[in-house]
């Protein structure tokens, strides 16, 4: 009997067996222990929606297992002892006499026989996402309960940047994510499931995205928010209009404390810069400092500042949101998050951004104490991202930017440049106590000085706080580099710190006041001033085509003192033929009097004394008995009505004995003003 019973004693219940057998009361060994540790070779299957094969999986346990399953899932066996191959896992039709039901998911779980340990194991079931799917329009899909799935048909778009669309059924908008290449007009339908995003109805997960029709949008009258756009909260696409002045980046608003930036697959924004400009669009979101807009329209109110460069790094936007960059000098926190350029950021694509803008990265000091616009294995790497703006230097090396070059300028200006910056500060609000410089490469220069921090300081102890800087460049050009750098390459020595850590943000480079235009020569209406805005300017240098006849030039008595100076008649001379005809073409009108009722005239008939001729260059107006004057065009750049400041250069002619037409002028306006 003991032998029998060595080779039989595992086998389950064997002291039952025996006992009733041999009359033996047990056996010598105890049943298996519930498992204390289970796991599911996997943790996730997925099943087709019919006629699904079954999933075989291995379960490794160290006692005895069970299985909780949903009533469509079966698993087989149900139970089992230590690690068990070939448990199958399988579904139930996912379908009804109907069709394919909707998509499932459900877990199944392997755990020990007290529930000790557990091992989840994920089930999903395809099937037709879109069985009873709600059909919707733009303006019932707000009532429609989130993670439905829903039809979508009869919507048009009113307005898209590539990006984002704004989609319309004539009673409600609503904003899509979506990058389809559509245009104004489209009627489109499509599939998604619904969902709310800022208390707004979105659609996710698009499919079937189609183009149904195409025809002319209408848009609702804007609403003009330019006396409200501090006040503007967005709960829906709101069509409006806003005007300002735009830098390239925003569009700033007189007395707002918002700017609006605005989108556009349509309308060339770029080429506004430095303009007066009216958007027309849909405002997408507000929050306390800015509007976003999908523009739609634009009216150009012409140039109200001449700028050659700008940049208010809004372009960081992607990677500071990516990597979670900090605002140090917005919050006065100088161990804010500052991701590297060069290490987190070097796969993002940054730096070659950085670099396609124009810009260029220098370090210092090297090994011979100077600057260095290496990228090889000596660059130190320290330059950081904040929101949304830059951060230099660490202890012991420093590092500064060299600005694009500026393509705007085509000769020699003297420019203003300005920007914001500050140092960095320790953890116990200790300065870097440090200075920038300025230095200029490819022709032009910088007569200044270094430029000083007037940070707060209260005992040895500061403040990150914004420092506005605007210095004159004289002799700039196309080739010229900007470079902005702590003033030494060596970091500050001192008992405690080595380091030169500053921020930078909002650059800009303008003519200077008074100065040139960006062509380069004289401005007398002083267009080329950075707070000037040209509506109209003419030299009159276009009629050299007529004045400078090489059969009989005009003379130039102003500038010779010579009243008797050639003076050909723009009517009847023969050097002038096509003069009236661009003159007209430019928007001049030539008008004279008397008339036989006393006053003035445009006309060009018989009864015109032509009295108006050619200097070089400028006119010459009026004769004996009969004068004349002059007419400008229309200031088509003028959006509304407007205070103009008019200049011009005028003189009366005297006769050969120097006697003067004691005379004075009248300036009228026809239409408003």
């Amino acid at each position: 009997m003991y032998i029998i019973m060595k080779h039989i004693r595992n086998i389950a219940l064997c002291g039952l067996a025996f006992s009733l057998v041999f009359g033996v009361s047990s056996c010598t060994e105890k049943e298996s222990p519930e498992a204390k540790a289970v796991i599911a070779e996997s943790d996730y299957i997925e099943f087709a929606a019919t006629n699904a094969e079954a999933k075989v999986i291995t379960v490794y346990a160290d006692g005895d297992w069970t299985v909780d399953a949903p009533d469509w899932i079966s698993v087989s066996p149900e139970k089992g002892s230590g690690t068990t191959e070939g448990v199958s896992i399988s579904a139930a039709d996912n379908s009804d006499a109907s069709g394919i039901l909707l998509p499932r998911r459900d877990t199944v779980i392997f755990h020990g026989a007290k529930l000790i340990s557990y091992s989840y194991v994920i089930v999903y079931q395809n099937g037709d996402k879109y069985r009873g799917a709600v059909d919707a329009t733009i303006s019932s899909l707000a009532s429609v309960k989130d993670g439905n799935f829903v039809n979508v048909s009869g919507a048009m778009v009113m307005a898209s940047d590539g990006s984002k669309i704004v989609l319309s059924d004539g009673s409600a908008n609503m904003l899509l994510s979506s990058k389809q290449s559509v245009s104004a007009g489209d009627v489109v339908s499509f599939r998604g499931v619904k969902g709310t995003e800022g208390g707004l109805p979105t659609v996710s997960e698009l499919e079937d995205f189609k183009i149904t029709s195409s025809s002319e949008p209408s848009y609702p009258e804007a609403t003009d928010i330019s006396t409200t756009l501090d006040a503007l909260s967005v709960s829906a696409p709101q069509y409006v209009s806003v005007s300002g002045v735009y830098d390239g980046s925003s569009l700033t608003v007189e007395g707002a404390g918002k700017t609006v930036s605005g989108t556009s697959s349509t309308e060339d924004l770029g080429a506004l810069s430095g303009h007066k400009a009216t958007f027309i669009g849909y405002a997408i979101s507000a929050n306390a400092s800015k509007v976003i807009m999908i523009v739609t329209k634009v009216v150009d109110g012409g140039l109200d500042q001449v700028i050659y460069f700008r940049d208010d790094f809004e372009w960081l936007e992607p990677w500071t949101t990516a990597s979670g960059a900090g605002d140090a000098v917005g919050t006065n926190t100088p161990d804010t998050t500052a991701p590297n350029i060069f290490t987190t950021l070097g796969e993002s694509g940054f730096f070659e951004e950085f670099t396609a803008r124009g810009y260029g990265y220098i370090w210092g000091p090297t090994a011979d104490g100077g600057w260095s616009d290496s990228l090889g294995d000596d660059n130190p790497k320290v330059m950081y991202l904040q929101t949304n703006y830059l951060k230099f230097g660490k202890t012991s090396y420093n590092a500064g930017i060299k600005l694009p070059k500026i393509s705007a300028i085509t000769g020699k200006e003297n420019v203003e440049l300005s920007f914001d910056w500050c140092w960095q500060i320790t953890g116990a609000a200790k300065p870097d106590l440090m200075t920038l410089s300025i230095n200029v490469e490819g022709g032009g220069e910088y007569v200044g000085g270094e430029i000083e921090s007037a940070q707060s300081q209260v005992d040895g102890e500061s403040r990150i706080e914004w420092q506005h800087v605007s210095v004159v460049l004289n002799d700039i050009g196309p080739e010229s580099r900007i470079v902005i750098s702590p003033t030494n390459p060596n970091p500050i020595t001192s008992n405690t710190r080595k380091q030169n850590r500053w921020y930078l943000d909002n650059i800009l480079i303008v003519p200077t006041e008074g100065g040139s235009n960006p062509g380069g020569g004289d401005n007398p209406g002083g267009g080329g001033s950075a707070s000037g805005t040209v509506l109209l300017e003419d030299d009159f240098e276009w009629l050299s085509t007529w004045a400078g006849a090489e059969a009989k030039p005009a003379g130039d008595a102003v500038g010779t003192n010579t009243p008797g100076a050639a003076a050909p008649n723009v009517f009847t001379a023969e050097t002038c033929v096509g003069f009236i005809e661009a003159f007209t073409e430019k928007g001049y009108t030539y008008i004279w009097g008397p008339t036989s009722d006393g006053g003035w005239s445009d006309s060009l008939g018989s009864d015109n004394p032509k009295v108006m001729y050619l200097q070089s260059n400028y006119l010459k107006f009026g004769k004996t008995s009969y004068n004349a004057g002059i007419k400008l065009p229309v200031l088509a750049a003028l959006a509304s009505t407007s205070d103009v400041e008019f200049t011009f250069d005028w003189c009366w002619q005297i006769t050969g004995e120097a006697k003067p037409d004691l005379m004075t002028l009248s300036i009228d306006i026809e239409g408003n003003g």
